[in-house]
Order: structure tokens, then sequence, then C-alpha cells
């Protein structure tokens, strides 16, 4: 990353980021959150007057992706209605230059567990040709 990002600070289980841009802070913030060696890494902006003791994480932003999806769900408004099945979407990532996937970024409380996959059912088609 330009500038790159330093740890300068720690508190429990918070770790304080310093990015060299602003423009570098806005991606790792926008492409958050991330898995490191197995933990959850959530990434938010610095609030003023923030106390780290006090903090605590009631809720986090995590990205939900479809894979194989039938060729027929690969649209901006077939993504709208996914995305509404797995509830209160944030933002919908979707290029209809290379509809390969879809994903949505959604808020999960942390008291509800996390869950690595799912799976959706679908109708298998025969095509004759």
């Amino acid at each position: 990353m330009p500038g790159g990002v330093d740890v300068v600070g720690r508190n429990g289980n918070y770790d304080i980021f310093r990015c060299a841009y602003e423009e570098t802070m806005h991606r790792v913030v926008a492409q958050g959150p991330y898995a490191v060696q197995g933990a959850f890494l959530i990434v938010d902006y610095w609030q003023t007057n923030l106390i780290l003791d006090r903090m605590r994480v009631v809720r986090f932003a995590v990205w939900v992706r479809l894979h194989g999806l039938p060729l027929e769900c690969l649209s901006m408004e077939a993504g709208f209605q996914l995305g509404q099945a797995i509830r209160e979407v944030l933002q919908m990532d979707y290029d209809e230059g290379t509809p390969q996937n879809i994903r949505f970024l959604r808020r999960i409380p942390t008291d509800h567990p996390l869950i690595s996959g799912f799976f959706f059912n679908v109708k298998m088609a025969m095509i004759d040709g």
C-alpha cells in the first residue's frame, strides 16, 4: 500500500493504526473486515474522545459473497432481491462487465453466531443442445 500502515498503539484487544495517506486509510476501512491468522480484524475510523477501555463492539459490517449463482441471478435486479434475503444490506458490489459473483455488505450483531457458509436451494435446469 502506498505509504503503508503502522501500529502505533495497543490497549487490550484493540490496536491503533496510522496510515501515511488519507487515501490508504479510506481503502483499509472500506475493504475490511479482515481475517488475520484465524482472528477477525474489524477496522473503523477513530472517534473523538474514544476511551478504549470502555469501548464495546456490538455490531460490525461484513461482506457476504455469493458464488456459483445461476446466470439469471447475475443481474443488478436479481442481486437486489438476493440481498434482501440476507437482510440489512448496506452496500452491494456488482460489476456488470464481469458478473461472476455478487457480494453484499451487511451489519451483524456480535451476539449472533458467525456462519462460514450456507446454501441457497436453486432448481437445476436441463439444457438440450
